[in-house]
């Protein structure tokens, strides 16, 4: 099947599993290497993860600041760093401390710490909180621009396009909630009600929004967000979207409820600031008919799960491959799902989908049944273009350690077997 002529290709790669010569992925060659090899095989864009610092666990979904970009991230060519297979987050900073040390001497400043006021008051809310170096912290984020920056137009020069996340929610214990206490009901935790993947629900500890607090300051904290991650990617995936329209709020010793948001009017005033949002609204979880409205009345496009498309009726179910819709982006997978292969090996529903497959080979197949939906863009993490298992499986929901968050590509990846063959096909595919 041709591929249509308003589709485009995505692959999902968080800068920490890059093949860096070091303990994590950087902003140093093998970044400019992946760019390379997204545009050898056809795709359109990048898709990584938030850049902010990972709390202990590893998750950039919680972070000391929503503002500050995690300072692992840098390259120094001058220290030599050894690759590791997986990402100790419990080792980075004594890993690259030297590195870090090094790069940040000399650095000017001035016109970074003048340009965010905002972002610099968390940096001093770090000093003095944990008694870091302000000039230190303030270094690494003027740093981290920079060669952000850097990567940032070459992929652009070489037809890459970025696709940013943004976290909805902040860390408890973030410079966010301590320097704009107002903004957070701190006295609730948001989460999820039980649901098939997780029977007892979700209790994430994340404080709430005091959403008249927010709309009374003209939702300010949110448009300095979005200002920083708009410089910095093309597109933005709105993490947990349903949470502007309702949020499953937690009591302690309560079982929750659900509660209503003021997304529309935060939405209003962000398009007022910055024009049409290239948003992709992860609008997963407890969709209501309220929820498609609010995205469809800014025009975002909505995910659909390949993995969650075979169950129930196909002529109803938006994740179905068959599905029409073009408001939509195909995931075979995200951050928190199995791999694709993972998933292929464990499901229950392998007979449901092998009269979709048109050949022997299950894993190309897969990807193909992704590849010819309806969907104005497709989404392949890279461990599904390698055929991976779960042990390459980002990360599992609900849990906590070192299999999450850590794992990375390997520095030969490109001379993998199975990703040759994905290459081939992507590169025939973009031909017809």
């Amino acid at each position: 099947m041709p591929l249509a002529l308003n589709r485009n290709i995505a692959i999902l790669l968080p800068l920490s599993a890059l093949p860096s010569k070091g303990p994590i992925g950087d902003l140093g060659p093998s970044a400019f290497e992946f760019v390379d090899f997204l545009k050898s095989i056809g795709a359109q864009a990048w898709h990584i993860l938030p850049l902010n610092t990972p709390d202990t666990n590893g998750s950039p979904y919680s972070s000391w600041s929503s503002l500050a970009a995690s300072p692992w991230y840098l390259y120094n060519e001058k220290v030599p760093l050894n690759y590791t297979e997986r990402v100790n987050y419990e080792q980075l900073a004594a890993l690259k401390r030297e590195a870090l040390l090094d790069l940040a001497q000399n650095t000017d400043t001035s016109e970074f710490e003048k340009k965010n006021p905002e972002l610099v008051m968390h940096l001093q809310h770090r000093s003095q909180t944990t008694g870091s170096s302000y000039e230190f912290e303030l270094s690494c984020q003027t740093l981290f621009h920079t060669q952000w920056q850097k990567l940032k137009t070459y992929a652009h020069a070489s037809g890459i396009q970025i696709i940013g996340d943004l976290p909805l929610f902040v860390s408890r214990n973030s410079a966010d909630v301590q320097l704009r206490p107002e903004l957070f009901n701190t006295q609730v935790s948001v989460g999820v009600p039980g649901d098939q993947f997780n029977p007892d629900g979700q209790n994430w500890g994340v404080p709430s929004f005091h959403w008249q607090a927010h709309q009374a300051q003209g939702f300010k904290w949110w448009i300095e967000r979005f200002s920083l991650l708009l410089k910095m990617t093309d597109k933005i995936r709105l993490d947990h979207f349903i949470g502007l329209h309702h949020l499953f709020e937690i009591e302690p010793g309560r079982t929750g409820e659900w509660k209503t948001s003021l997304g529309r009017e935060l939405l209003q005033t962000l398009s007022k600031h910055f024009g049409p949002l290239p948003i992709w609204a992860e609008d997963l979880g407890a969709v209501t008919q309220e929820v498609e409205l609010l995205r469809d009345e800014f025009q975002f496009l909505g995910m659909r799960i390949l993995q969650f498309g075979f169950d129930g009726d196909p002529s109803s179910n938006p994740h179905h491959p068959d599905f029409k819709a073009r408001k939509l982006i195909t995931y075979t997978g995200t951050h928190d799902n199995q791999t694709l292969m993972g998933w292929w090996q464990t499901t229950a529903d392998q007979k449901k989908i092998i009269s979709k497959l048109d050949t022997q080979d299950a894993h190309l197949s897969l990807l193909k049944l992704a590849l010819n939906t309806s969907s104005e863009w497709i989404v392949f993490p890279m461990q599904d273009l390698l055929g991976l298992n779960d042990e390459a499986r980002m990360n599992i929901p609900g849990t906590c350690g070192p299999h999450n968050w850590s794992w990375r590509l390997s520095p030969d990846y490109q001379k993998n077997e199975t990703l040759q063959k994905v290459k081939t096909w992507l590169q025939q595919e973009l031909k017809a």
